[in-house]
């Protein structure tokens, strides 16, 4: 059942609210799923669907690195299913757009010589969001 929080009263809206979860604990669930490898390629993509918009806001996008989701992330580059791989790229094109921190980040741990990789081997949408990651 939804609650919907404009329709409690002022004291019962504040209860719901503070037991939302954090944009920081969303992620980590995340980051968990990703990490649990009997988890399908369905759930993955989905995960990093999500998790892309989650990094969206810059703050977020630095807290990655911290949670451990880039190299979450970066694993998923290699998974054997393209929309896995090419949902793991548009994960971290967003978090880099922009964001020298998360660049650096990135080039630290070897993400430019697995996305240029899928720019040739990989076709289509991946490969799109492979090149869209590079161009940070």
């Amino acid at each position: 059942m939804r609650v919907y929080l404009a329709l409690l009263d002022p004291s019962q809206a504040l209860d719901q609210f503070k037991n939302m979860p954090t944009e920081a604990e969303i992620m980590q669930d995340i980051i968990s799923l990703l990490n649990n490898e009997s988890t399908n390629a369905e759930q993955h993509e989905n995960a990093l669907l999500y998790l892309q918009e989650m990094v969206e806001p810059i703050d977020n996008a630095n807290d990655l690195y911290g949670m451990g989701g880039i190299h979450a992330v970066l694993r998923k580059l290699h998974s054997p299913e393209e929309s896995v791989r090419k949902a793991a790229a548009w994960v971290l094109g967003t978090a880099a757009s922009n964001n020298p921190a998360v660049q650096g980040q990135l080039l630290g741990e070897g993400a430019l010589e697995v996305l240029l990789a899928m720019t040739s081997s990989d076709t289509g949408a991946a490969q799109q969001k492979a090149l869209y990651a590079l161009a940070g």
